[in-house]
């Protein structure tokens, strides 16, 4: 019969029962099919939004819905801020500004990285406005020491405040008290300056609550040297008051603070200063002494 096996004469029928059987129990070969590679998802902060899609969060984080935006954009910070540095060219300007102004969302780290990028390729003021609050707000120093030189008044008030507690900024600090042109500023770098106590800064706020031209400031220089003055030993600005006090009269903040100032300075340097005819002053002279 055609397409029969046939089996050797040798073989006895058991024996080639079996053959057979076997040959018809045996399973043809079945190739496996590839194992699918592993997937591997992308590193944090890699795109997964669109240009349409972040256009539509920007739109939103200055609506009704800016809460809920906002709670959005807090998910999944890393794919936003991936988004918004590949589109936001594209963006006009005002989105830009709303994504900005909700940069905390993002976390501290992803935010200074979203003002840093900001800073140095952002030309539209809203926007450069609204990167300077959020470096204030996470504390980017780059930012905020570039901003003390800012033409904007508001802006370098706003560097002063949030510096207050850098201990590198000191001299910054300083230079906006002795000269900046604004007396909001001036006075923000003496309040700001309150936190610091080292000789150098007693000395600047002394000059400015003694010569400021405007009283707002040297109140308020006044009550940070009064500050700085207890945390320093006495006598510390002893021979720096003594000049001052002698040159020129004294605003009403600063009498109460020339005690502590002189003391110790002894009979023989502050008797100039106790035959002055402003009794105020040789009241407080006198109390120097005791």
């Amino acid at each position: 019969m055609r397409g029969s096996r046939r089996f050797p004469t040798s073989l006895g029928l058991g024996a080639a029962f079996v053959v057979a059987t076997g040959a018809l129990g045996a399973s043809p070969a079945v190739a496996r099919p590839a194992e699918p590679a592993p997937q591997t998802r992308g590193a944090p902060g890699d795109e997964e939004f669109s240009q349409a899609e972040l256009a539509a969060l920007c739109t939103r984080l200055i609506g009704t819905q800016r809460e809920r935006a906002e709670r959005r954009l807090a998910t999944r910070p890393g794919a936003w801020l991936a988004t918004y540095l590949r589109h936001a060219v594209a963006l006009p300007a005002w989105q830009r500004a709303a994504f900005v102004r909700a940069g905390a969302q993002l976390g501290e780290r992803r935010a200074r990285r979203l003002v840093r990028h900001v800073w140095l390729d952002e030309d539209d003021p809203t926007v450069l406005r609204a990167a300077a609050h959020l470096a204030a707000r996470v504390h980017e120093r780059t930012v905020l020491r570039q901003l003390l030189r800012s033409e904007d008044a508001d802006e370098r008030a706003l560097a002063v405040r949030s510096l207050g507690a850098d201990t590198e900024a000191v001299a910054a600090l300083l230079e906006r008290l002795r000269r900046d042109p604004d007396v909001h500023v001036r006075e923000a770098a003496a309040r700001s300056l309150a936190r610091h106590v080292e000789p150098r800064v007693a000395e600047g706020l002394l000059a400015a609550a003694v010569s400021d031209r405007q009283p707002r400031v040297r109140r308020q220089a006044a009550r940070s040297l009064q500050r700085c003055l207890r945390r320093l030993p006495a006598g510390s600005l002893r021979d720096e008051a003594l000049q001052l006090v002698s040159a020129q009269p004294l605003d009403e903040c600063v009498l109460p603070l020339v005690p502590d100032l002189l003391a110790g300075s002894g009979i023989g340097r502050l008797r100039p200063l106790l035959d002055t005819e402003d009794a105020r002053l040789r009241a407080a002279v006198l109390r120097a002494l005791v």
